[in-house]
């Protein structure tokens, strides 16, 4: 449990100028994260009558557990294989990169519409939230997201418009990071059958579950170490770099993305000192303010305070991210975010510097999370490498 002191440390009051060769990000999709609205809230029928209006389905598709699930759908419904000609590969297989569908019901039909259901797996390679994937694939599809939950355990549901041939499907969805797939299901009603349905589409989405949910991440992670003084994970698709330390007192390392030499995608800096030299989490910001720099770029304004979680070794941290701008009007604008943590013996400075949410959301996302992975995973000692118990 991090123990969180009343008095609040404002990291732009000790942030300078910035720096860093930055390039311009070509055929990026931005997203204004403020016009993503918050799903609404449903009053739901009483569970008994929920029951008694469901039936129970429990499938292993294609025998692979990863996909194992359970769901309560309309007692009418019935297996519906039509999508599966269109949607999967000749093997049989979900196919690992495009959106397969593998399990599918349908309802009666009602005044010549029907309203529908949908499982579909997609494999991702890098580390990114859940609600950041759906709302960059909504915004990629060209959909009208109508509102979306907040990420909870890799897990969130939405509402969306779809329109197909000519028929207008309101959607709601349930989408579960698993591993490295991203499990979606969907409950497909018209616009015509919404007012009438939409309290069982809300529960019918909201009992899915999957039954197996892996431990694993996206990505494999790497552990890095200073000299045994403290230690992080961070994704394996960035690159380390960490210089000679020669005194413990203060040590460094970097992670750093670029998909092509000369484009910056993405860089995080860890910076520790020790609080034997250093008075206090200000003076740690201070000390290393010189090297927060980026060559024609400025802070312009505080984007938000951010929530982390922090490892159990930690007794405070804070996060903050910045907007930056070029003073450079071809050069993309580009977020600088801090979190400052502190431990029994060391101040920690992290820094994130990432393409803006605004010009690169997919970029953007990927690069949060993996800095939230770091911070989340600053600590003094490693499962292994503490010794204390047995020499003391």
């Amino acid at each position: 449990m991090i123990k969180r002191r009343k008095t609040s440390l404002t990291l732009g009051a000790v942030l300078g100028t910035f720096l860093v060769t930055i390039c311009s990000v070509a055929f990026a999709v931005g997203i204004d994260l403020t016009h993503v609205k918050p799903l609404s809230p449903i009053d739901w029928m009483p569970k008994e009558k929920f029951n008694e209006l469901t039936q129970l389905i429990e499938e292993v598709p294609f025998g692979d557990k990863s996909l194992a699930y359970s769901i309560r759908i309309p007692k009418a419904w019935e297996i519906n294989t039509r999508p599966f000609e269109k949607k999967l590969e000749a093997t049989g297989k979900p196919n690992n990169r495009v959106l397969g569908i593998v399990s599918s019901y349908i309802g009666p039909p009602k005044e010549h519409q029907r309203s529908y259901f949908t499982l579909e797996a997609v494999s991702i390679d890098y580390e990114v939230g859940v609600r950041d994937w759906f709302i960059n694939f909504m915004v990629s599809e060209g959909k009208s997201l109508e509102g979306i939950s907040e990420e909870k355990d890799n897990k969130i549901e939405a509402i969306y418009v779809e329109v197909e041939a000519d028929t207008t499907y309101i959607v709601r969805v349930s989408a579960i990071i698993n591993g490295p797939r991203v499990i979606i299901a969907r409950y497909y009603t018209t616009q015509k059958l919404f007012t009438e349905e939409k309290v069982m589409q809300a529960q019918v989405i909201h009992s899915f579950k999957l039954k197996n949910i892996e431990s694993q991440g996206i990505e494999r992670l790497e552990t890095f170490g200073f000299l045994g003084q403290s230690y992080f994970d961070y994704p394996v698709s960035w690159s380390m770099k960490a210089d000679t330390v020669k005194t413990i007192d203060r040590m460094k390392a970097r992670l750093q993305r670029s998909k092509k030499e000369g484009l910056l995608d993405g860089r995080i800096n860890i910076y520790l000192s020790n609080k034997e030299v250093t008075e206090s989490r200000k003076h740690a910001l201070a000390f290393y303010r010189d090297k927060f720099a980026v060559d024609n770029y400025a802070i312009e304004r505080l984007i938000e305070k951010v929530k982390f979680e922090y490892h159990e070794d930690m007794t405070y941290g804070s996060t903050e991210a910045y907007q930056m701008v070029p003073t450079i009007p071809q050069m993309i604008n580009f977020e600088f975010w801090v979190s400052i943590i502190e431990g029994e013996d060391y101040y920690y400075v992290l820094t994130l510097l990432t393409p803006a949410r605004s010009e690169d959301f997919y970029e953007w996302a990927r690069n949060v999370r993996a800095f939230r992975i770091v911070v989340k995973n600053m600590r003094r000692d490693d499962d292994g490498d503490n010794f204390y118990e047995f020499i003391r």
